[in-house]
This record gives structure tokens, C-alpha cells and sequence, in this order.
């Protein structure tokens, strides 16, 4: 499928991205492969875009399509943030906070893709997290000002603490859902509302 295709892509375009953040931490053909970073930074922003309007575009919306998705988000962001760490000043402990939320949502995903045939989709909140990361990373490739750097960091955090707070609710939510319908009351949905 077309749109998991895109998925795929955002996951190879992981390791060349982080080699390019390595390089532009050089001086050696530092401005080069710091402009390439902010090419393969856009690339992976337009495979994110297009490949959910793809699904629904292209009726190709899957259970493998609602897992992949996200998993590549989380490959993605979490190797180049990792290398912005190493050579560019990115914050270890918003990395940290990170890969805390991701290891929760894939555990917590997976419990109820095995327990109840469920897949949750991301929600809003978590894609208004993807977005402000991905806004933080690009504000340590290009190096702005210390204090848009800050603003960048601190909405990001909320936005993560906020939307992991949203997941948990839904988490929750399908197990309650799952109880009921064990009496009859009502049944889960594929997307746990």
C-alpha cells in the first residue's frame, strides 16, 4: 500500500538524517549537511502528512497502517533527537521524556492490540506533540536564539505530558469499555471510544 510505503520511507530516512546532523557538527562541509539535515527533515515531515491523507484518500486506512504510522514517528524522531543531543545541544532529559512516552504508548498499544483486538489512532493532542517536536528539532538544526529555543522546549513538554495524559484516559477507557461488554453492555470500537 501506498501509504504504508510512506511510513516505510520515514523510517530510512532515519539513519541518513542523523549522519548529516553528524557531519554539520563539523567544519568540514558544515553548511552542506546542514542543509541537507533541513531536506531530509522536510522529507520525513511530508512522508508524516501524506501518508495518513494518502489512507484516506486511497480508502487504504489499516490496522497495520494505525500501527506503522506512529512507530516511525517514534523511529524517526527518536534517533534524530538522540543525534541533536550528542552534537547539538538538545536537551537529554526532553529526549528522555520522550522515549518515556513512547515506550508507554507502544507497551500500553500493544496489551490492547493482544488483549482486545483494539489499535487506539493518535489523537490530535499527540499530533500537535509530533509537530512541536519536530519544530524543537528543527530550531537546534538551524541553531536559533537561546530564548525561541526555550519556548520551543516548554510547549513541547506540555504538549507531551498532555497528550500522554489523553492516551492513558483512552487506555483506560478500553479496558472499561472491554469490562462491559463482558456483561453485554457495550462493545469496543475499533479506535476505543
Amino acid at each position: 500500500m501506498f501509504a504504508n510505503s510512506l511510513s516505510v520511507l520515514r523510517i530510512l530516512l532515519g539513519p541518513p538524517t542523523i549522519y548529516s546532523i553528524y557531519r554539520s557538527s563539523g567544519e568540514s562541509d558544515a553548511a552542506f549537511f546542514n542543509s541537507l539535515t533541513l531536506v531530509f527533515l522536510f522529507l520525513a515531515a511530508a512522508t508524516d502528512l501524506f501518508d495518513g491523507y494518502a489512507a484516506r484518500r486511497l480508502g487504504q486506512i489499516s490496522r497495520l497502517g494505525k500501527i506503522l504510522d506512529p512507530i516511525a514517528d517514534k523511529l524517526f524522531i527518536g534517533g534524530v533527537c538522540a543525534a541533536l543531543v550528542w552534537w547539538k545541544g538538545f536537551p537529554l532529559w526532553l529526549l528522555a521524556s520522550q522515549v518515556a512516552r513512547d515506550v508507554a504508548i507502544v507497551v500500553s498499544g500493544a496489551v490492547l492490540l493482544r488483549k482486545h483486538h483494539m489499535v487506539i489512532s493518535a489523537s490530535q493532542l499527540g499530533k500537535y506533540a509530533t509537530v512541536s517536536m519536530a519544530l524543537t528539532m528543527l530550531f537546534h538544526v538551524i541553531e536559533v536564539d537561546a530564548p525561541a529555543k526555550s519556548v520551543m522546549i516548554w510547549i513541547t513538554t506540555a504538549l507531551l505530558v498532555a497528550s500522554t495524559a489523553g492516551y492513558g484516559r483512552s487506555v483506560f477507557k478500553s479496558d472499561v469499555v472491554e469490562g462491559e461488554s463482558a456483561t453485554g453492555d457495550r462493545a469496543p470500537t475499533e479506535n476505543g471510544a
